[in-house]
């Protein structure tokens, strides 16, 4: 899982002037941002890439490949009998419910997707119950959060407050 907490927000705008509305939109635009950065760092891990953080997924044991091979139309051996090795699958995919549980306005059951505004954090993961063995072996997210969606998420930031002090002093 993944959490955002703003909790100086309301001090650096004004408590008056920055309501649970407010706090709810940002909060959705951070979430909306750090899930949509969890699957897309999610489908390169699953192509065999390197993750954003720098890591790489275990492969897959042979004979995983090979039942995810069967379920299409693979056969284990060629025209001529002879063994044939089976394509690669994408990590991680099977049904694509685990991957879709992190694509922003995907409305399964199982995506974990928290805005409290009352506590100003907003909390994302993958919520598959099969996510957390999963995770074991190969992190859905990045232990530490990448600089890039740091930097990103407080020019998401900066750009609210902005726009919160615009309004303050127009109003």
């Amino acid at each position: 899982m993944f959490t955002v907490n703003v909790t100086d927000l309301r001090r650096l705008v004004g408590r008056e002037f920055f309501t649970e509305t407010d706090m709810r939109d940002v909060l959705d635009e951070l979430g909306t941002y750090a899930m949509s950065e969890a699957q897309q760092n999610f489908e390169k891990l699953s192509r065999r890439g390197t993750g954003v953080d720098g890591t790489k997924w275990k492969e897959l044991e042979v004979e995983t490949e090979i039942q995810k091979a069967k379920k299409g139309n693979w056969k284990p051996r060629d025209k001529k009998g002879q063994k044939k090795t089976p394509p690669k699958s994408q990590i991680g995919v099977d049904t694509g419910l685990m991957r879709n549980a992190v694509v922003p306005g995907y409305s399964g059951g199982d995506k974990i997707y928290n805005v409290d505004a009352r506590e100003r954090r907003v909390t994302v993961g993958f919520g598959r119950e099969y996510a957390k063995h999963f995770d074991k072996l190969r992190p859905l997210i990045p232990e530490r959060t990448p600089e890039a969606w740091v930097q990103e998420m407080e020019g998401i930031l900066g750009d609210f407050v902005e726009d919160m002090l615009r309004r303050r002093t127009a109003g």
